[in-house]
């Protein structure tokens, strides 16, 4: 992912979704996980 942006308010702002997205991922990685382990 190549975004150039001029603005370094904009850039952290996406920086800070980017990672929210990544966070949130992995939580609802983690709940599955737990879920599989509970079924099984």
């Amino acid at each position: 992912m190549t975004i150039h942006i001029k603005r370094q308010a904009g850039r952290k702002q996406l920086d800070v979704m980017f990672k929210l997205l990544v966070l949130q991922q992995l939580y609802t990685i983690s709940d599955n996980k737990t879920k599989l382990k509970v079924e099984i």
